[in-house]
């Protein structure tokens, strides 16, 4: 087990480097939280518990013979091993019920639950639903689509259309509603906002909805939360197993997009800040104050909140794991740390990169230590011929542009809520370019033809008009042919000619540095003694990994999940935690075991990871995890992340991977 003292330290001891310590003085005053009408609504708002295992029974056969059609002949053997679905595992039910019950769902539903499911069955539950849009992270569609196929052999299933590529999709009965499915991707696409309009959906769905955690930083996030704003009847359903990281301004407004006033977290978000003080994770928070009223005498407001939450109608918490068997996490020590690597994390903790390049930010000197720390960097190199004096020139006008975007991006207003519709705006400006005429086709209300694989001057294939017999028409998707759309935006910028000038004269590429093999030989060593799976966060460690040891690489790209899928668990595999740590089922029929060579400090990060091999399929009696932690900055990302992860098990009362695999 891992030795968590070198990573907490005692009162009276000033924390050094990679240490954190719950005992630091307050640095300024925070005022105890104050009584708002939010809060008398939500004293008031009706409680029920959570159903007993017997109740829980009835509401699997309930909503299982709900649902369930008879058929005799079914065709699951052939679409995917591992028998029928014929019946709703506990969570299942219970969140279907209510969902028909209430309207709306915000789950807190751990990893292994069968969320892909609920997905597709919820809209058949919803009262006075006819369409509904499912959003889904893109390397789950694949999932999903069987999943679907699957799930019809036995139950009354909504009629499907994916968006994806050329819209395919199936109508199982004229009765039932149509689920549409968007990947996230598209959702920060331009056309999504007219998309979702356009559609008009009664319901919208959204599973790993923390993905639309920050509607004031995100694209896709904003435009869901804009359509609420103007659509305040449809309803919502909303889950992940991870609601939250650090704050509840992470899922407050899910909340209300899915329950309304009968939401148990604030509908006004300064009341959510007000909250957040003293409920988010800190050393310091701000004394409970009125929300004292949602706890018994001596309570913490942890457990205060958490009761409120967890009681109330429309919420759903998971609180066990999908399986018994436990996990252990365990440091894993390198060879001894070179000279070199030592140097250069010396160097970069001082902003100064091994390349000499200065850092300015402090997340750049982390984000450098941490690869560093892995025996390479990531650098900038300008090969092209550029000249010092060009590079600064560029740098300087690429930085105006960037901060001069961000304050026009903070709204989020339409048209005006993504960087490509804030350069056409700027554009228009800058030309007095007619602010109805559409510039996907410059006015001419036409594209350029093209076909699936292929992208055209101004669409790539997915945005085509396809007509009935599947071939790709060239009217412009955004004005139809017309050349003209409902006028847009006009931004008068003062960064984006001077960027427009210079951008395509400079082209930097990034490009690894190796410094050391030391940790990478080590990774390759265990992948080569263990049949596991080897997690990266860097690309370049992940190819050095796979070419040190000879093992498969599993990256990104569209055809990620059929290659990972391919594997049989006879050797270890190389994965990256972006494009398989989340959503990817299979693997825990594979591998028991995992090493985690770049510890993340985001508790999500962590509990979506471990729920790879940690889910319903793992046979093994124990799964294993193995961590490095052989530098300051790899130590603080785990304490981070266990802050976190308690914050989030307190206070959603779901037991987190990261903590139970920890001893804590």
């Amino acid at each position: 087990m891992i030795d968590i003292d070198d990573i907490l330290v005692p009162k009276g001891v000033a924390p050094g480097p990679g240490q954190v310590s719950a005992h630091q003085k307050p640095t300024a005053y925070k005022p105890a939280v104050a009584t708002s009408p939010d809060l008398t609504r939500i004293i008031k708002l009706p409680r029920r518990e959570q159903p007993s295992e017997d109740k829980c029974e009835a509401l699997i056969q309930f909503m299982t013979a709900k649902l369930r059609k008879e058929n005799a002949s079914c065709e699951c053997a052939t679409i995917r091993k591992g028998g029928c679905i014929t019946e709703l595992n506990a969570s299942q039910a219970w969140t279907l019920y209510e969902a028909a019950v209430y309207g709306g769902i915000l789950g807190g539903i751990g990893v292994g639950h069968g969320k892909t499911l609920l997905g597709i069955l919820i809209s058949m539950v919803i009262k006075d639903c006819k369409t509904a849009l499912l959003l889904v992270p893109p390397k789950l569609v694949d999932q999903l689509i069987l999943e679907y196929r699957m799930a019809g052999q036995h139950f009354h299933v909504p009629n499907l259309r994916v968006h994806t590529g050329k819209p395919r999709g199936l109508e199982v009965s004229p009765d039932a509603p149509w689920l549409h499915v968007m990947p996230y991707s598209r959702l920060s696409r331009e056309t999504a906002a007219e998309f979702i309009k356009n559609l008009d959906p009664d319901l919208i769905i959204s599973d790993e909805c923390h993905t639309l955690k920050d509607p004031d930083n995100s694209t896709r996030a904003a435009r869901v939360q804009r359509y609420f704003d103007e659509n305040p009847d449809t309803k919502g359903a909303m889950w992940t197993g991870s609601l939250t990281d650090d704050s509840l301004n992470n899922y407050a407004h899910l909340s209300r997009f899915c329950l309304g006033e009968g939401s148990p977290l604030p509908l006004d978000p300064h009341v959510t800040d007000d909250w957040a003080r003293a409920i988010d994770p800190s050393d310091w928070p701000a004394p409970m104050g009125a929300l004292t009223k949602l706890c018994t005498p001596g309570e913490h407001v942890h457990d205060g909140f958490h009761r409120r939450l967890s009681e109330t109608p429309g919420v759903i918490l998971t609180r066990k794991a999908a399986i018994d068997a436990p996990m252990t996490i365990t440091e894993r020590t390198p060879p001894p740390m070179p000279d070199v690597v030592k140097d250069a994390l010396d160097g970069i903790r001082a902003f100064v990169r091994p390349d000499g390049e200065e850092l300015v930010e402090a997340w750049e000197v982390a984000m450098s230590a941490r690869q560093a720390a892995c025996g390479f960097y990531y650098y900038w190199d300008f090969e092209n011929g550029e000249t010092e004096e060009q590079v600064d020139t560029w740098r300087a006008a690429r930085k105006a542009w960037n901060q001069e975007l961000r304050e026009k991006l903070k709204p989020r207003a339409e048209f005006l809520d993504s960087p490509l519709l804030c350069q056409r705006a700027a554009e228009r400006a800058l030309h007095g370019l007619d602010p109805s005429m559409c510039m996907s086709c410059d006015g001419s209300g036409r594209t350029s033809p093209g076909h699936p694989g292929e992208c055209s001057k101004y669409h790539c294939q997915d945005c085509i008009v396809w007509d009935p017999t599947g071939l790709p028409l060239v009217a412009c998707d955004e004005c139809g042919g017309r050349g003209k759309v409902p006028a847009r935006p006009v931004w008068e910028c003062e960064a984006w000619a001077p960027w427009k000038a210079i951008k395509s004269t400079v082209k930097p590429i990034t490009k690894p540095e190796r410094l050391s093999p030391y940790l990478v030989e080590d990774a390759a060593e265990w992948g080569l003694r263990n049949k596991g799976v080897v997690w990266y966060s860097y690309n370049a460690l992940g190819e050095w990994i796979a070419e040190m040891s000879g093992l498969p690489l599993h990256g990104g790209g569209p055809k990620a999940a059929p290659r990972i899928a391919r594997e049989d668990g006879s050797r270890s595999i190389v994965a990256s935690i972006q494009a398989h740590g989340t959503g990817r089922d299979g693997l825990q029929r594979l591998f028991d075991r995992q090493l985690i060579c770049n510890p993340p400090s985001s508790s999500t990060t962590w509990e979506q990871l471990l729920g790879r091999l940690h889910r319903q399929g793992q046979n093994a009696k124990e799964v294993f995890a193995e961590v490095y932690l052989h530098t300051p900055e790899f130590k603080a990302s785990l304490a981070k992340a266990m802050t976190r992860s308690l914050y989030v098990q307190t206070t959603l009362g779901s037991a987190q991977k990261l903590q139970t695999a920890m001893g804590e």
